[in-house]
């Protein structure tokens, strides 16, 4: 999609979720459950390109979901992964939002954060092994 798609379509998933909040249809916090991947994604790939000094405006493709396919796994895989994703997140942003109390939420959200970190780290040294290969 690049950043012609996904930048109006990010911000429109954060307008809606920010006026669905203002008209009390759901809590701040579960746009930031239901869009999860793709938060957490951005801020990792962002802070490390940040740490790196590298350029933060300049096209790269070190998205995690990017580095997926570079790797080996084809679009078609990652793109159900991401689909399983959402619909995990979903169901656990539904299920907070039925619940209502704060120890389930804060338990979600260690959860995603868990799960992301280990899938994260996976990509990180997948990554590694294939810039090994490539370098020999």
């Amino acid at each position: 999609m690049g950043d012609t798609g996904s930048i109006p379509l990010g911000f429109l998933c954060g307008s809606l979720g920010v006026i669905g909040w203002y008209k009390l249809l759901w809590p701040l916090w579960f746009p930031l459950i239901i869009f999860s991947p793709f938060i957490i994604d951005s801020s990792i790939t962002l802070l490390k390109r940040f740490i790196k000094k590298e350029s933060l405006t300049k096209a790269h493709r070190s998205h995690y979901y990017q580095r997926a396919i570079l790797i080996g796994y084809s679009h078609k895989q990652v793109a159900l992964f991401y689909y399983g994703a959402m619909f995990c997140v979903g169901v656990l942003g539904v299920l907070a939002v039925i619940i209502k109390t704060q120890e389930i939420t804060f338990f979600i959200f260690i959860l995603l954060f868990l799960s992301f970190g280990f899938m994260f780290r996976f990509i990180d040294i997948m990554w590694a092994k294939h810039l090994l290969k490539k370098h020999k």
